[in-house]
């Protein structure tokens, strides 16, 4: 859908991503589910971060950090993500994703992590 162009200023959207059926913002209190028993998140994050917003802040991040390290982590896992030292966790564009999501939520106080215990 998107994609940076090494060695290039450039962010190349696919003419697809308007069109592929990922919703633009998530919807309200679309928050990180943990489940306590498992010690996990339910779907790796994956119900966060599936919409239009955050492909393109992935992106834009994926290109910062690219051009200022040279760097290129693609870690997706969200306890990947939250189990990462320092330098890696600053150096990977999903950590940014999920920071924001969490701070964010688009329209509401959201991404509180929800506990479930089964």
């Amino acid at each position: 859908m998107m994609y940076i162009m090494h060695g290039t200023p450039y962010i190349v959207v696919c003419p697809n991503f308007f069109t592929i059926g990922l919703r633009a913002l998530p919807p309200p209190n679309n928050c990180l589910q943990l489940n306590r028993f498992k010690t996990q998140y339910e779907g790796n994050g994956d119900p966060v971060v599936h919409f239009q917003i955050w492909v393109l802040l992935e992106e834009i991040a994926h290109y910062y950090i690219y051009m200022t390290t040279q760097r290129d982590l693609d870690i997706y896992n969200v306890l990947s993500c939250v189990r990462m030292n320092g330098r890696d966790s600053s150096q990977n564009p999903h950590n940014y994703l999920y920071y924001v999501a969490s701070k964010s939520c688009c329209h509401t106080q959201c991404f509180r992590v929800k506990i479930t215990n089964s």
